[in-house]
């Protein structure tokens, strides 16, 4: 399982996730904690959502030595975390060109940003490089989407919540 932070994109490092990693590593589950790239300057959420499909890439190519499934690969987001974790099951050219599946087989988001299309927070942050309806999760979704468990609390985020749900 390889679990990602939260922090808006801009905030947040791999040791957010630690105490998560520990709980499902006691359950047998061998876990990644994953640092990608926050916004900054010319860093943009595309290049976390980047940083989000090598991280995937890399565990199937070292599945071997880590003694696990490459087939079985799950990922955990939080909140932007849980965005990238869910942005990498869209469909992306460059997994043609490496071969390497880059997207995780079974998502478990735990108050994740899902709906950004229109969210100008989001689309600032992309700086122009990419339209955010095309790294939505919530317009994105399709038959083609993982297992997904979504975890979601208060008001603000329920809708987005229910309306991927109601996708899949």
């Amino acid at each position: 399982m390889l679990l990602f932070h939260g922090g808006g994109w801009v905030v947040g490092s791999a040791e957010w996730t630690f105490p998560s990693a520990r709980h499902f590593t006691a359950l047998g589950i061998v876990t990644v904690a994953v640092e990608y790239r926050l916004s900054k300057d010319t860093v943009t959420p595309i290049d976390a959502l980047s940083d989000t499909r090598a991280a995937f890439r890399w565990v199937r190519e070292n599945a071997k030595k880590l003694n696990i499934d490459p087939d079985r690969v799950e990922g955990y987001g939080v909140s932007a975390g849980g965005h990238l974790v869910a942005a990498a099951t869209i469909k992306c050219p460059s997994d043609k060109l490496n071969g390497t599946n880059s997207a995780p087989d079974l998502l478990l988001l735990w108050s994740p940003t899902l709906d950004v299309a229109n969210d100008g927070w989001f689309r600032k942050l992309l700086q122009g490089k990419a339209s955010a309806s095309d790294i939505s999760p919530a317009a994105q979704a399709g038959a083609g989407t993982p297992s997904t468990c979504i975890v979601q609390g208060g008001k603000s985020h329920v809708g987005a919540a229910f309306r991927y749900s109601e996708i899949l």
